[in-house]
């Protein structure tokens, strides 16, 4: 089935192909040229129901992308994600994207967050070149980033399945349990599903997610 999905994928198939193309633009152009990029979309499905004293008060359900790119510049023993006092590294914090696997819309999207990213990265690695706490020896020689052997996974991205019915019926008969307690002013019972990225344990489900390293 891995297979099958790499094959047919156009959401992939187009970020291979920017993600190529981007890379080796701004290795011949750019300066300082960037040694990694990497892009991961994260596609999202959640379910949100709510239920007060017996009734359902709240139903949100939808879909969602997001893009984050990584980008790199410099030396893996000093580049943009170098620490300073008082200062720390930037991460993206994710794109909306298209929806639909449309190639035209999410290669100028893939562009624009590139081109955002590159340019934050250079001017951050100019920052930490010029801060004079670099150029005293480091407590730590280790290097910002290492070289491993790729680790390659695909598959099919989940969705979520979720009876509407039977949460609904069973959060109404949770939420009216607070109706025996009259000092209560307020209550409400609410469910939150999701497959995609859980931000409190970086738990990723859906993600589609290419590197390119020099």
């Amino acid at each position: 089935m891995g297979a099958t999905f790499a094959q047919s994928s156009a959401l992939l198939n187009a970020l291979q192909e920017e993600l190529q193309r981007n890379f080796q633009i701004l290795k011949q152009k750019a300066d300082p040229p960037p040694y990694f990029i990497a892009y991961e979309i994260t596609d999202q499905d959640y379910h949100a129901l709510g239920a007060t004293l017996g009734a359902l008060n709240s139903v949100n359900t939808g879909r969602r992308r997001y893009l984050d790119v990584t980008l790199r510049v410099g030396t893996p023993q000093l580049d943009n994600y170098h620490r300073t006092r008082g200062e720390s590294a930037r991460f993206t914090s994710g794109a909306p994207v298209s929806l639909d696997d449309a190639s035209g819309s999410i290669r100028r999207r893939v562009w624009a967050e590139t081109d955002t990213a590159y340019r934050a990265a250079a001017e951050r690695l100019i920052r930490i070149r010029t801060n004079t706490q670099v150029q005293v020896a480091a407590q730590d020689p280790s290097d910002y980033f290492s070289t491993e052997k790729p680790s390659v996974h695909i598959e099919a991205p989940a969705r979520l399945e979720l009876s509407d019915a039977s949460w609904s019926d069973r959060l109404r008969n949770l939420s009216l349990a607070f109706g025996r307690y009259p000092d209560i002013l307020t209550s409400n019972v609410s469910l939150v599903a999701q497959a995609g990225h859980d931000p409190a344990d970086h738990h990723r489900i859906g993600v589609h997610r290419l590197r390119q390293h020099v």
